[in-house]
């Protein structure tokens, strides 16, 4: 695992660090400046679902369950480093969204296609096969396998779980695309209401603990509350390391997969490269953040603790039905994502992209029933390395694109102003 992080993991944190802030501050801060344009332009019923697609996601089990693993070994302090590099990640994601949706064809978007009209048709195939072997991973038997522990808690076989939720799957992705859209466009918004309003029951429950929490939160990011100066620096950078990686690593900036879904609907790339922005607003400072404030505040690390206790028996019914909701759909963002690379693959090289998607499907969903039964430690060490590995390609492809990212932004920003003020 040191080898890992050595060679891959810190790497890749420092350049999507050192990109965050650099797109950041080259597009003016776009996260901030860019939101009201999604209040003053039509929102299609495409790029609503194609963000919906991208959400899902984004989220998965991770959001729920990561964030009490980031408190248990960064401590308090890794929430404050996660708003931040999350904060930067908000340039990189529009930048990414940008041009996927700009170099976009008539049949699929992302990263592959953009780098192949660039001139880059191998790093954009080595992109595409990439997204392909993390889809199975992180993004399938990974969340199939949390999701099947929640259930195991409560008394249900995993057997039972991989044999139902393993058909349901199969039926959405025998639909296409379009059957995937229809399903998170309502899986997505429903489950993440529900779970907000459960963390805000809680919090509001637990509000005698809201100022410490936030208090430790800061004080432990730069560890003033010890004594020591060497005690003030292992907490310091261990708050650090654990909130960055952690940040980087759940809203996906920089890696180019939730760009894939904005790019098959009919978005203009400004505004999809603002809605790609929301992502990680809704992720990381409003499930992320509801959901460490009411870990800190009742003092755990574990969220089916959380609802255990203030749900009575319940609890542990509704903790898995989150993470049964939120791995499913993340789950079919990722085979999704799959889909598009899929074709891009099978285009250029020829092949029948029917076989080629049956057979994927088949794959995705015997490795889903597998995670239930058997789950995988390595497939998290494993996502981690092709998460990282796909970041390269991204990188090197908002890079050479980044003075028509900067320019066209900017020219949108202005004359959106220009005809605010003429409306005035």
């Amino acid at each position: 695992m040191k080898i890992i992080e050595i060679v891959c993991t810190y790497p890749c944190v420092l350049l999507l660090s050192v990109f965050g802030i650099y797109f950041t501050l080259k597009s003016k801060f776009i996260q901030i400046r860019g939101i009201k344009s999604l209040f003053s332009e039509n929102k299609k019923k495409e790029s609503l679902s194609a963000f919906a697609t991208a959400l899902g996601g984004t989220v998965g089990v991770g959001s729920i369950t990561g964030i009490g693993l980031a408190i248990s070994e960064g401590g308090a302090g890794s929430i404050f480093w996660m708003w931040v590099t999350s904060f930067f990640g908000m340039g990189i994601k529009y930048a990414e969204t940008y041009v996927a949706v700009k170099y976009r064809n008539n049949k699929m978007g992302g990263a592959m296609v953009a780098l192949e009209k660039a001139g880059y048709y191998r790093l954009g195939a080595a992109f595409a096969l990439l997204a392909v072997c993390a889809s199975l991973g992180g993004g399938n038997s990974a969340q199939s396998g949390a999701m099947a522990e929640a259930f195991l808690n409560v008394g249900v076989s995993s057997k039972n779980i991989a044999f139902f939720s393993g058909i349901l799957l199969l039926l959405v992705l025998i639909g296409g695309k379009k059957r995937i859209e229809k399903v998170n466009s309502v899986l997505v918004p429903v489950s993440s209401v529900l779970y907000v309003l459960g963390m805000m029951f809680i919090l509001i429950k637990s509000g005698n603990n809201l100022q410490s929490a936030f208090s430790s939160i800061i004080s432990e990011a730069f560890g003033i509350k010890q004594m020591s100066a060497g005690a003030s620096a292992y907490l310091f950078s261990r708050a650090l390391r654990v909130g960055t990686i952690r940040g980087v690593f759940s809203h996906e900036a920089g890696m180019g997969s939730s760009p894939i879904a904005h790019a098959s609907g009919d978005g203009n790339p400004f505004i999809s490269g603002i809605w790609g922005v929301m992502e990680i607003y809704v992720d990381t400072f409003l499930v992320g953040t509801l959901t460490a404030f009411c870990l800190l505040c009742n003092g755990t690390f574990s969220v089916s603790e959380l609802f255990l206790k203030f749900f009575g028996s319940t609890g542990g019914l509704l903790f898995a039905f989150f993470m049964a909701v939120f791995a499913f759909a993340a789950v079919l963002s990722w085979c999704y994502y799959s889909e598009a690379c899929i074709g891009f693959l099978a285009h250029r090289q020829k092949r029948s992209f029917t076989f080629c998607s049956i057979s994927y499907k088949i794959l995705a969903t015997f490795t889903f029933a597998l995670g239930c039964v058997a789950p995988l430690k390595l497939s998290w060490v494993a996502s981690d390395i092709l998460n990282c590995l796909m970041v390269f390609p991204n990188l090197f492809l908002i890079y050479i694109k980044r003075k028509e990212i900067f320019y066209d932004g900017g020219k949108i920003l202005v004359d959106s102003k220009k005809r605010c003020i003429e409306k005035s």
